[in-house]
């Protein structure tokens, strides 16, 4: 499946419009996630996290990098990834290293 039938299934499966969908990411026109979902094009790498937020779904399973169904963010993990977005590059690769590391300490 493509990132546009993804964003649309997952935005039909909150009954939201495209118009909503588009102001929820911070888009002037449903024009624009229009043109996403038919065919991917117009989504710049900056807008997936805001589409993913609206959609409630992480940016991964936008782009499809996870294949399981659709698991909805919670509260805090929502917070998390934004906090995380406002970092700089250079302290994103810390914190992810910080991550890695405490993921092999979880796997024992």
């Amino acid at each position: 499946m493509e990132i546009g039938e993804r964003i649309r299934r997952r935005r039909e499966e909150l009954d939201m419009t495209q118009d909503d969908l588009a102001r929820a990411a911070g888009y002037k026109s449903r024009s624009s996630i229009n043109k996403i979902e038919v065919d991917g094009r117009g989504l710049p790498q900056k807008k997936i996290a805001d589409i993913a937020k609206a959609l409630k779904v992480t940016p991964s399973y936008l782009m499809g990098w996870e294949d399981e169904d659709v698991a909805e963010l919670t509260a805090m993990q929502e917070e998390t990834i934004e906090k995380f977005l406002m970092l700089s590059f250079e302290h994103q690769t810390v914190v992810r290293s910080i991550i890695d590391t405490l993921s092999e300490q979880e796997k024992g």
